[in-house]
C-alpha cells in the first residue's frame, strides 16, 4: 500500500480538487502491478501514482474521466493481451479488475485512520466496497475484526452478497541508525523516503 499516495488523495480532496481514484482491485496471471495499487486522475486528465502504465494506464485514465462525467463509480474488467493492446500489445496474458471512483470524500475517514494506524504501529485492515452505486467507499476496521481476513496480500472477500478488497495495513518498519555523521545522515534520510519509521542514536 502506497501511504504517500493516500496521503496525496486526503491533500487534494482538503484543497478542494476535483479528482477520481483508480484502484486495482484483483490481479490474475501476469500484470505489471499487483492488487492494491491506486491511480489519481485529475478532471485535467493529469495522474499520479500507477496502475500497471501502458495501455492499462491509459484505459482506467480514459475511464475515470468519464467516471467524473458521470459523477458514478466505475468497475472494468481488462485482459491484457494482443486484443486490448492496441498497436503495440501486450505480452502480460493477465486479468485484471478495476475500479474508478469519483468520489474520494467516501475513501478519507478510512485513509487518515490507515495512516494513524500505522504510525502508532498497529494493524488495521483497509476495506474498499467494489460494487453497486457506493463503490469506492472504504472503512479501517481493527486486524481482530471478524470481517478483516487474516491475510497480508490484498484479497477480494464478500459480504452481503457484494465484493470488497481488503487490503492489510502494516506498521511501518523501524530502522536504528547509530552513528550521525555524513554516511548515518545519508541513510536516515533515504530510509525515511522509503517509509521506514527512523531511530537516530
Amino acid at each position: 500500500m502506497d501511504f504517500a499516495l493516500l496521503e496525496e488523495i486526503l491533500a487534494r480532496r482538503r484543497a478542494g480538487e476535483r479528482f477520481a481514484v483508480g484502484l486495482l482491485a484483483h490481479v490474475q496471471g501476469s500484470a505489471p502491478q499487483k492488487a492494491g495499487a491506486r491511480l489519481i486522475v485529475g478532471a485535467d486528465g493529469a495522474m499520479s501514482g500507477t496502475v500497471g502504465g501502458g495501455c492499462l494506464e491509459m484505459e482506467t485514465r480514459r475511464r475515470a474521466l468519464i467516471s467524473l462525467e458521470e459523477n458514478a463509480p466505475s468497475l472494468f474488467e481488462l485482459r491484457l493481451d494482443d486484443d486490448f493492446g492496441w498497436d503495440d500489445g501486450l505480452i502480460c496474458g493477465g486479468f485484471t479488475t478495476l475500479l474508478v471512483s469519483p468520489h474520494p470524500e467516501r475513501m478519507a475517514t478510512a485513509f487518515e485512520e490507515a495512516i494513524s494506524a500505522r504510525e502508532r504501529g498497529e494493524r488495521r485492515t483497509l476495506l474498499t466496497l467494489l460494487d453497486g452505486p457506493d463503490a469506492g467507499t472504504s472503512e479501517c476496521l481493527p486486524a481482530t475484526d471478524p470481517l478483516a481476513p487474516p491475510t497480508e496480500k490484498p484479497v477480494l472477500v464478500e459480504r452481503g452478497g457484494l465484493r470488497l478488497l481488503s487490503e492489510s495495513v502494516r506498521p511501518a518498519p523501524q530502522l536504528y541508525v547509530v552513528g550521525g555523521g555524513h554516511i548515518g545522515a545519508g541513510v536516515v534520510e533515504l530510509a525515511a523516503s522509503v517509509g521506514f519509521r527512523v531511530v537516530a542514536v
